[in-house]
This record gives structure tokens, sequence and C-alpha cells, in this order.
């Protein structure tokens, strides 16, 4: 069921997503939360390997705990958005849903793998040609959070983007204000 859910959601998201509305359980999402930050360390680790990079092993350890961060903020800003959109509370049900729209993110490592191929073997050009195609996993991934949104809470589809994009510009923010922070405090 898990393994159809994420096909489903990769193949067919309005669908998929609004079928699962009506109840998946809350532990199958961290399941596959886990999984997938798993997946991308496993694949991280591979890359750090070809690319000789200690420190990237070490990072490779963290991206678990990164993965499941990203579904709880997500989790819990998308639903306070909703809610501000006079939409009831579905925070349970957002998490059981939203989850299965996080195996997405692991094409960045699998990205990141085949630009280390490519710069073992000299194609530094083309490897960074690849390196573009984050952007469009960022994408994907928004709009599937986007798709999520709308079916979960009923939004209408800018109201869902709005939603969407609401924990992205929140952890950016936090990030410029630890930014300003360090640099004041370096003066």
């Amino acid at each position: 069921m898990v393994a159809s859910d994420i096909a489903g959601v990769l193949r067919r998201p309005a669908r998929t997503f609004a079928a699962m509305r009506d109840g998946r359980p809350l532990g199958a999402a961290v399941g596959v939360v886990a999984g997938s930050g798993i997946a991308a360390a496993l694949l991280s680790v591979v890359a750090a390997l070809l690319e000789q990079d200690p420190a990237g092993l070490g990072i490779s350890a963290f991206l678990p705990l990164l993965f499941a961060s990203v579904w709880l903020i997500d989790a819990y800003i998308v639903d306070a958005v909703a809610q501000l959109m006079g939409v009831a509370s579905r925070l349970r049900v957002w998490m059981s849903v939203s989850a299965f729209a996080i195996p997405a993110l692991v094409a960045f490592d699998a990205i990141r793998v085949v630009q280390a191929i490519l710069d073992r073997n000299g194609a530094f050009d083309v490897s960074t040609g690849v390196g573009f195609a984050g952007f469009l996993v960022l994408a994907w991934f928004l709009a599937l959070i986007a798709v999520a949104a709308a079916a979960v809470y009923g939004l209408p589809a800018l109201s869902a983007l709005a939603a969407a994009l609401a924990p992205p510009a929140a952890m950016a923010t936090l990030l410029v204000v630890v930014l300003i922070g360090f640099s004041a405090a370096a003066r």
C-alpha cells in the first residue's frame, strides 16, 4: 500500500492525494519520511565517497533528521496557514498525506551522485548542468505540497500554493535572521 501510494503521488498526485485524505495511518507516514531520509543518506554517502569528501559523510548522517524536521515544520506551518484561510485544522490528516511528497526530495541526492560520477570523469560542465535539475526537484516538491494542500484542505489552487510556499519562506526568514545575528555578533 505504501509503495503504491508513493508511486501514485509521483504519477497522478491530485487523484492519489484526494484518495489518501480519507485516512492513512500516521505510522505509515513516519515510515515514508524515515525511509526517504535513510535513502537520501545512503545516496549522499555514495556521492561523498565518489567526491572523496569526508565532510559529506558527516552531513549524510543528519539527512534523516533533516527530512523529519522538514516534514514536521511543513505540517505545522501549512496547517496554520490553512486555518488563517478559514479552514478547520486537519493536522493529523495533513501529516499523513504530506509525508508522501517527501520521497521526491531523495532526487536531490540522486542528482548529487550523478554529478559526482560526471566530475570523476572530467565532465565538469555537464555536471553543473545536471546540478540545475535540483531546481526542478524543488519545484516538483512544492507542486506536490500544493496539490496535497488543495486535496486535504479543499483550498483553491493559488491558496494551496501560498500554503505550500509558507514553510520554505519561514525557514528562509529564520536563516536570514540567524545569519544577521551571527554577523552582528562577529563585529
